[in-house]
């Protein structure tokens, strides 16, 4: 039996809510969010941003004393991938999980008698766009519960450690509830705490053997009995509601946890944050200036940062002008930023690049953008170049990788010059590589993975569909490797769909990419 809350503890008061995502409107129509108010000395405070990676440093439970970082090693302990170096720190782009998101604390629970049954309260860090992008860093706390196998339409009370939600069962007798409570769209600043946040503290392993591993509060595999509830009450608890009369359905004591405890905050140091990796001027008459376009430097960082300069180099640098640097010689402010104003002006016919450098003081230093543009006739009136990319030799054939060729003038990739087959035991190492030579002008990727009938031909709904934002055109590999596509590449046939673009809303032509897993 699940105990009731212990004689003392607060009692969780119950408000109506609403979820606070659009991932919410998976839940009925008619169910109703209640969230409990958390007792006043319970709260989790926002440490120190780690100029490394543009995230908090730690989160700390003022109620237990302890502080939890991103918990992304190769322990075993943390449930997400481990950053590609464990060895080095999270950094952004660089040294980041490729799950694309991350967990300072995870706790979950599986309901007996419900389906999946699965109760979720975490903690994490994850980017509003596709990809790992720097300037796009989100932190949230999360509870989720995904039920089935129960009765349609009915409405069932769950008690868990942060209060008492009452939702009605959809027609399919399922409840699929997210609420998700923090910052959700960058830029978040210094991650300030937000009203109405239901995660007050943290649950831990309780003193009962076997004890956590040194320096961890779980051990992100083991279901065991936890303490560290507002409320006291450290279970969840589901109730069918029959005439106001609450009919247990099931209920656990037992979590599966993750949270890594956090060694001293980083020193203050400076994070340069770019609003883009590549300026594409598509194509102009030789001679003739583009509209300017902005380049925005933003300080993510805890210490001054410092621009000693701004330059362009490459291989066309003279094509290219700055017309106005905000940043040389200045002190960027944690949170403040500067600009700088680029222009194109070809003089010569053809496809002209170059990039612009900014030296300063911060982590990775020097920040580059890419530039490029194409430049046709001359102001005399000499014959145009067509816009198309130079021929350019594939990326090298690697087992397992997928490789495409170069583009013509409509921003397309050629036809498909190799095929692949890899083994899942690749897929699960190194997640899906797809190889490729990206047109000028490409601003970001479209991917879409299908399953695939003996012809080659996609079949069903996508099991992968998103963008990627390339930091220039050229040489590009493309890495898929969220947990659940790789689940869903079971032996068999499969195509992947390329479209490379000036923009979401600009894309050019589709190349198809053929691969096949073997066991």
């Amino acid at each position: 039996m699940v105990p009731s809350p212990t004689a003392g503890a607060a009692r969780p008061r119950t408000r109506r809510s609403r979820a606070t995502r659009a991932s919410a409107a998976l839940c009925a129509a008619s169910a109703a969010l209640l969230l409990s108010a958390a007792p006043s000395g319970a709260a989790i405070t926002t440490g120190p941003i780690a100029p490394t990676n543009g995230f908090p440093f730690s989160y700390a439970d003022t109620a237990n004393q302890f502080s939890l970082q991103q918990c992304q090693d190769a322990s075993g302990f943390c449930i997400e991938m481990p950053r590609p170096n464990p060895a080095q720190p999270i950094t952004v782009p660089g040294n980041f999980t490729p799950d694309e998101e991350g967990f300072w604390w995870l706790a979950d629970a599986t309901v007996p008698n419900a389906g999946i049954g699965l109760a979720r309260f975490g903690k994490e860090a994850a980017f509003d766009t596709d990809g790992i992008n720097q300037g796009h860093q989100v932190a949230f706390s999360r509870i989720r519960f995904r039920f089935g196998d129960l009765v349609p339409g009915a409405t069932y009370r769950i008690t868990h450690p942060y209060g008492v939600d009452e939702i009605k069962a959809d027609a399919g007798g399922i409840i699929n509830s997210t609420n998700d409570v923090g910052c959700l769209a960058a830029p978040c600043g210094t991650f300030p705490a937000i009203a109405g946040d239901p995660i007050t503290s943290f649950l831990q392993w309780d003193g009962t053997l076997p004890a956590p591993p040194a320096g961890y509060i779980g051990n992100g595999v083991t279901p065991h009995t936890v303490v560290g509830s507002p409320f006291g009450t450290n279970f969840v608890r589901l109730e069918r509601l029959t005439g106001g009369v609450p009919v247990v359905v099931g209920e656990t004591t037992h979590f599966i946890v993750q949270g890594k405890l956090a060694g001293p905050p980083p020193p203050p140091a400076a994070h340069a944050g770019l609003n883009v990796s590549s300026l594409a001027f598509g194509t102009r008459q030789a001679g003739t200036t583009s509209t300017p376009s902005t380049v925005t430097v933003t300080n993510h960082g805890t210490a001054g940062l410092a621009v000693a300069g701004v330059a362009l180099s490459g291989t066309d640098p003279s094509s290219f002008t700055i017309q106005s640097d905000g940043c040389t010689g200045q002190t960027v402010a944690p949170g403040a930023s500067c600009s700088i104003v680029v222009a194109f002006t070809p003089g010569q016919a053809g496809d002209l690049t170059a990039s612009l450098t900014i030296s300063d003081n911060a982590v990775f230093n020097p920040q580059s953008v890419s530039l490029s543009g194409s430049g046709v006739g001359t102001a005399a009136g000499a014959a145009a170049v067509p816009a198309t990319a130079a021929a350019r030799p594939p990326a090298a054939l690697v087992p397992g990788v997928v490789v495409a060729g170069t583009t013509g003038r409509s921003l397309g990739l050629t036809r498909i010059v190799a095929r692949a087959r890899i083994t899942r035991a690749r897929l699960r190492r190194r997640g899906l590589e797809v190889a490729m030579t990206l047109p000028a002008g490409t601003q970001v990727v479209r991917f879409a993975v299908y399953r695939a009938r003996k012809n080659g031909r996609r079949t069903g709904r996508a099991l992968a569909i998103g963008y990627r934002v390339p930091a220039a055109a050229g040489r590009y590999r493309l890495r898929l490797r969220s947990r659940a596509l790789l689940r869903r590449l079971t032996p068999g046939r499969y195509v992947v769909l390329l479209t490379p673009g000036t923009g979401r809303r600009t894309l050019g032509r589709t190349s198809t990419v053929r691969f096949t897993v073997t066991r």
